[in-house]
């Protein structure tokens, strides 16, 4: 995937650090169809994307979700945390993971099969 998708940054009054993810774009829609494949309740817009990341960090990473509020949209994915330097740390990681997921599909596709029905899809 060579697009950036998925980033953060400091708003502009830096009291918070916002993690997006544009969904929009054509490699994360077409991996959100192959998503909607393997389990039809998985309809991958901003809240699809928001019960998958809220689950899976919650699940396997639940020490990134500590002070973060997800914002999930339509067309887009946001998530914030109270700007410091231990949560600008934190966002790091959460993009770091979901870049990883979006580049091996087939780990990510793996988690959809096996937990995809744990996950409480909007």
């Amino acid at each position: 995937m060579d697009e950036e998708v998925i980033y953060y940054y400091s708003t502009e009054d830096e009291a918070q650090i916002v993690i997006q993810f544009e969904i929009e774009s054509s490699s994360v829609l077409e991996i959100g169809e192959q998503i909607n494949q393997i389990n039809s309740e998985a309809y991958m817009n901003g809240y699809g994307w928001g019960a998958f990341i809220e689950y899976y960090f919650g699940k396997h990473h639940p020490e990134l979700m500590k002070g973060m509020i997800v914002d999930p949209e339509a067309g887009c994915f946001f998530a914030e945390y109270d700007n410091s330097d231990e949560n600008e740390e934190k966002a790091k990681s959460v993009v770091q993971i979901i870049q990883e997921l979006l580049k091996d599909e087939k780990k990510l596709f793996a988690i959809i099969r096996k937990e995809g029905n744990l996950i409480p899809w909007e």
